[in-house]
């Protein structure tokens, strides 16, 4: 599925983009966890069947932000401090903008998936301003756990999203083979 979809390919550690777009040959996202979770990257020879050989890296555990996997935007809501909840919400929004700028990409418009950059930049902030909060449950905070993305949309989510999405394609105006300008594009879902 993740090579089906321009990550990696099959038979190597690599990502395809060197091949599709001309970019510097780097070691495909998926095989990056492998290297963190090892705590070694890959040498140019090694393959997708194999961990790592190359030299050690520095993973420091402790930095890692212990998180509750079964988080949900409903348990945020029952907390009576709504920071947590409101971020969770705007985290996925933003996550269901990314998708619909995937679909559009991935149904006929691959030269539109540039316009979903912005949109991963911001996941990745709202992603963070999650992580830097305790998690609400007084009981999981003092466990260390912190609060984190849910990715859970909805219908409304889904439909903003597609019309944000929609909204920079029609006002980019990208043309084959021409440099993209991303600075008047950047509708949100209050204003489409």
């Amino acid at each position: 599925m993740i090579t089906d979809q321009g990550e990696g390919l099959s038979d190597s550690i690599f990502g395809s983009d060197e091949e599709l777009f001309g970019e510097q040959r780097q070691v495909a996202h998926y095989f990056r966890f492998t290297e963190i979770l090892t705590g070694r990257i890959y040498s140019p020879h090694d393959t997708p069947d194999a961990p790592p050989t190359g030299p050690e890296i520095d993973v420091r555990w402790e930095n890692a932000y212990l998180i509750d996997p079964n988080a949900s935007v409903a348990d945020y809501a029952r907390y009576p401090d709504t920071a947590v909840y409101e971020h969770a919400v705007t985290f996925n929004d933003a996550y269901a903008e990314l998708l619909a700028h995937l679909e559009i990409a991935f149904n006929g418009m691959p030269r539109f998936m540039i316009l979903g950059v912005p949109a991963m930049l911001r996941l990745r902030e709202h992603a963070e301003r999650l992580y830097c909060n305790p998690h609400p449950d007084p009981a999981k905070g003092r466990r260390g756990y912190c609060a984190s993305a849910t990715f859970e949309i909805d219908h409304r989510q889904i439909s903003c999203g597609h019309e944000v999405a929609s909204a920079r394609v029609r006002t980019a105006r990208l043309k084959v083979e021409e440099p993209v300008d991303l600075s008047g594009v950047e509708p949100s879902c209050s204003t489409v």
